[in-house]
């Protein structure tokens, strides 16, 4: 099986408004997909719902790190399927 050949997705500094927004690179790789480069880019307006949601998803995850890791790495896989 051939892996996929994401573009990697760039965008121009001049465009980021650092006081309105937070800025991501997000890399992952897989040996049978290959890479999945994605920019992540959202409103800081959204700083207290994420810092929620996250405290929730802390909270459900296990004792196992490699197995929290590899539960992370999944849902981040399905969320950029389509980018």
């Amino acid at each position: 099986m051939t892996p996929n050949k994401n573009k990697c997705v760039t965008t121009n500094v001049k465009d980021i408004n650092f006081e309105k927004e937070e800025v991501l690179k997000l890399e992952i790789t897989s040996f049978v997909k290959g890479i999945k480069k994605s920019l992540i880019r959202f409103p800081k307006e959204k700083l207290k719902e994420i810092s929620n949601l996250e405290g929730e998803i802390k909270n459900k995850l296990s004792n196992d790190k490699e197995l929290n890791i590899a539960l992370l790495t999944k849902l981040l896989q399905e969320q950029l399927k389509d980018e």
